[in-house]
């Protein structure tokens, strides 16, 4: 029996597939001695805009403009510092095994996020649970005002669509202060309020 033929499409995402592969173990070196070295975020930026594959698909997407925003200035502030190096060490431990649209096998994360693509957003009343890859939440309340959508302050049956950013703990969001938001949404679906519950990912996915 003759094999099938591969299509470039295959091809792609086994590019893509290995891109990340060695991004993840690039962020996991980087994070290996617990600091972050300016000159190591000067090289991360040179490697992503030399492997595009990389940042086809989440989170090298976001990682890219998160870097270049750091850099456009030519200098890295310590708050930039900071925020960079925890984003990282979020990467290292936990984005990279989040399920994806390329079908790569990875591991379940104990949220509890829909399956489901996120609805359009236009008229859609939004919370956002963060911290988030993205940015602030300002920045974020600014994103999906753009779409049309509209973030709400807190959770309540007006709200249709919960967004967890991507820097919530999966293990432990129980006890963090983002908990409490998403324990009231999952007791507002119990009594019949559709609400989505939904990742970062998905969110910027829609957006395109």
């Amino acid at each position: 029996m003759h094999d099938l033929p591969i299509s470039a499409a295959a091809i792609y995402r086994g590019k893509c597939a290995q891109a990340l592969q060695h991004l993840q173990g690039i962020v996991d070196g980087m994070m290996s001695d617990g600091r972050l070295d300016p000159r190591e975020v000067v090289f991360l930026n040179q490697w992503l805009d030399a492997h595009p594959e990389a940042t086809a698909d989440w989170p090298g997407s976001v990682l890219q403009r998160k870097v270049r925003q750091i850099l456009a200035d030519g200098v890295i502030s310590a708050a930039e510092q900071k925020y960079l190096h925890e984003a990282l060490s979020h990467l290292a431990s936990t984005l990279f095994d989040e399920p994806g649209p390329a079908g790569m096998p990875r591991t379940a994360t104990p949220l509890p996020l829909d399956a489901t693509a996120l609805p359009e957003l236009g008229g859609l009343r939004v919370f956002l649970a963060g911290p988030f890859l993205f940015g602030t939440r300002a920045a974020c309340e600014r994103l999906v005002a753009a779409a049309g959508a509209t973030a709400c302050e807190r959770v309540s049956t007006r709200v249709q669509c919960l967004v967890v950013g991507a820097r919530v703990q999966p293990a432990t969001w129980r006890a963090d202060p983002w908990g409490d938001d998403l324990q009231e949404a999952l007791a507002l679906r119990d009594l019949g309020h559709p609400i989505a519950i939904v990742s970062e990912r998905r969110l910027l996915e829609r957006l395109g």
